[in-house]
């Protein structure tokens, strides 16, 4: 069994007596110098317990909360550790649109000053205080990257690559940490998209594999990013990537697959995603640390699946395509076996919800995923999956 390598801060190591796992080794936990020492105790203690704890013994448990049930058709895209949600829902006019939702009501993110009448948002990531990012048409109907805070909606620009700064390019905004780093990709001069990182009013383009396209998708607290860059210019072939410092790190493939797509990094630089693989399954999900991709399992009658959210604790959430279904359905991995999330819910749960994604993990291990009804396979639901204590 493999343990999680961490880094200590001031050259410090943590030894952890691995008197639960198989081999009885002392294990050498190393921590990030730059996240705070308590949050990384807890964390390594979490995933300590969860490779050889009492999880082990039995499979997690989870209680269901459905998020607004008045409002049939949310679905819920990131999650902080408030539960605060930023997610799409249908508002009184019909149209979806951006909105940051707390347990009582959903805020709608407002449209950037000047954009066409009726002009609706998108929003992706959340941070700890509950602003959001996404995107809003400008006022020259150019899809900007964007950041609410909850009273204004901000325009975080394009790449100023045109002959007016980037008013008629496109960003999007995927990512945000809680130091305000947001993270997407802009539309360059050549019509390509590429990846960068905003700060305090400044895009910062990030660098791509050779071709002429990259995106990033999360950034954790350290400032590393993660998302996926073309290898050259013909082929437009992508690899799972992290940015880092300015520069670019190829995570490579599963297998002898072609393309894969990193979709979230942890606070200890751990990052998941999906690739291609030389086997007849198509998709796979994959982890990669310490330099190294590894194929995540999924359930046993999986035909393909992602890995599409990690905590610190290392639990990774994502979805998968059974086998003769043409439905999704979401899966969780505490660092020793994965399963099928339908399966750890009560049966009376189970009786009135289809778990069809996961879409995000937060550090309490709370799950946000999107669900439909057995009698209504068409219309979404967000629930939020709490654990209990086995």
């Amino acid at each position: 069994m493999t343990i999680p390598r961490f880094e200590m801060p001031f050259g410090i190591t943590l030894r952890v007596a691995d008197t639960c796992c198989e081999a009885h080794q002392t294990q050498i936990w190393r921590i990030p110098m730059q996240v705070k020492i308590a949050a990384r105790l807890t964390a390594a203690s979490l995933a300590l317990m969860s490779l050889c704890g009492a999880s082990l013994a039995q499979a997690p448990a989870y209680t269901v909360q459905q998020v607004h049930p008045e409002l049939a058709g949310m679905f819920g895209n990131s999650f902080n550790n408030k539960t605060r949600i930023a997610a799409t829902i249908k508002n009184k006019k019909g149209k979806y649109v951006g909105a940051v939702c707390a347990a009582a009501t959903c805020t709608e993110v407002p449209a950037l000053a000047g954009a066409p009448k009726g002009s609706i948002t998108s929003v992706r990531g959340i941070e700890r205080l509950g602003h959001v990012v996404g995107n809003s048409p400008t006022a020259q109907t150019y899809a900007h990257a964007i950041l609410f805070d909850g009273v204004e909606t901000r325009d975080l620009g394009a790449f100023p690559e045109d002959d007016c700064g980037g008013c008629s390019l496109i960003s999007y905004a995927h990512g945000i940490n809680d130091k305000g780093q947001v993270v997407g990709s802009s539309q360059t001069a050549n019509g390509g998209f590429q990846a960068f990182v905003w700060k305090d009013g400044v895009m910062t383009k990030l660098p791509t594999l050779g071709g002429n396209g990259s995106e990033a998708v999360a950034i954790n607290s350290r400032g590393v990013a993660a998302g996926s860059a073309e290898l050259d210019e013909f082929t437009r072939e992508s690899h799972a990537a992290i940015f880092r410092k300015g520069k670019v790190q190829d995570l490579g493939v599963l297998g002898t697959g072609s393309g894969s797509t990193a979709f979230d990094i942890n606070n200890f630089d751990v990052v998941v995603g999906d690739s291609t693989t030389d086997g007849p399954n198509g998709v796979r999900p994959f982890i990669y640390s310490a330099g190294e991709m590894k194929q995540l399992p999924l359930p046993a009658n999986a035909l393909n699946g992602s890995a599409y959210r990690i905590n610190d604790a290392g639990w990774v959430v994502g979805g998968y395509l059974p086998m003769g279904d043409s439905h999704g359905r979401a899966w969780v991995n505490d660092g020793h076996e994965v399963y099928d999330l339908n399966s750890l819910i009560p049966a009376a749960d189970q009786a009135q919800w289809i778990i069809n994604g996961a879409t995000d993990i937060n550090a309490s291990g709370q799950i946000l995923v999107h669900a439909t009804k057995p009698s209504d396979l068409q219309t979404i639901y967000t629930l939020i999956l709490t654990p209990t204590a086995n």
